[in-house]
């Protein structure tokens, strides 16, 4: 990730992993490699179509490749649950 308008300007993201993001490069770089363990910590749930019971932890929706964070499911298919 070179700058934030990769995130802001060019693709689509939860919000919530927006925030996740945001507050990972900020407290630890642009390094991603232990972004998934990031999202783990924190532990929030959401809903998939073919899923009854929630899943509890956003690193189930993305792929980190090098320097690039994608999202597996397409955002229409993500129901986060409320705290």
């Amino acid at each position: 990730m070179d700058d934030l308008a990769s995130i802001t300007d060019h693709q689509v993201l939860l919000p919530e992993l927006f925030r996740r993001l945001a507050d990972h490069v900020r407290l630890f770089g642009p390094a991603l490699d232990c972004f998934p363990v990031y999202l783990a910590g924190e532990g929030e749930q959401f809903h998939v179509p073919e899923r009854e019971k929630a899943i509890r932890g956003l690193q189930h929706l993305v792929e980190v490749t090098g320097d690039t964070v994608r999202m597996t499911r397409p955002i229409e298919e993500v129901v986060l649950v409320e705290k």
